[in-house]
């Protein structure tokens, strides 16, 4: 199996995170079925060993970690999704999100006595309470994101938000995410908590993000 090595990265997002394993070139043979192609497409994706080769893209020297048969392979295969509105096969998306920076919006729920709605996650990432968000699709806007994320994680039909702050999770246990930070308001939700203060068991990366929050509120005020 593929593991990810933190001793090496590149300025350039794409290639951001370094994965070593055997090279599967030796009698490699193309699998024309639809599963295949999608396990085809995360294999290469987040199992190739670099090559040594570099590549000139303006002042940055980037490390190219496919051969030009596989970048040519790879591009036919991600040609193959030709929806990605409908989102993304989970090996894919996996596979993705350890080399591609995804865009998130993150949503600070707060009723009128100041308290801000945490949802409880427990799975294969996290176990804690967190702030309410997800993943950007493809070609959708922030205000559909941040309604869609409230009525499916809380329960809440958002009307009016406004933008708080940005924070990069550039080491991300996922992958590299950045964060946006949207303020909203509600006083009743079906899921999740309010809470005057952070609460001990929330997941690690979002304390630096219950911080940023209050700070903003207070210096809005």
């Amino acid at each position: 199996a593929g593991r990810v090595s933190s001793r090496a990265t590149t300025r350039d997002p794409v290639f951001s995170a370094v994965v070593t394993r055997g090279h599967p070139s030796a009698g490699y043979r193309p699998d024309p079925s639809a599963d295949g192609l999608i396990r085809q497409l995360a294999d290469e994706w987040a199992g190739m060993t670099i090559r040594g080769m570099t590549e000139k893209r303006g002042s940055d020297k980037i490390i190219i970690m496919l051969t030009k048969k596989e970048i040519d392979q790879l591009a036919v295969l991600l040609k193959k999704i030709d929806n990605p509105r409908g989102g993304l096969p989970q090996p894919v998306f996996d596979a993705l999100c350890g080399v591609v920076p995804f865009v998130a919006c993150e949503l600070a729920i707060m009723n009128k006595k100041g308290e801000l709605l945490l949802a409880w996650r427990e799975d294969q990432w996290w176990k804690g309470w967190h702030f309410p968000g997800g993943l950007m699709r493809h070609r959708e806007t922030f205000d559909k994101r941040i309604k869609a994320t409230a009525l499916r994680e809380v329960g809440i039909d958002v009307k009016k938000h406004s933008f708080l702050f940005p924070i990069n999770y550039s080491e991300g246990r996922r992958g590299p995410t950045v964060s946006l930070v949207f303020l909203c308001h509600a006083e009743t939700s079906t899921e999740g908590k309010f809470f005057k203060t952070m609460p001990k068991d929330i997941i690690p990366e979002h304390r630096e993000m219950w911080r940023g929050i209050r700070k903003a509120i207070r210096d809005e005020v």
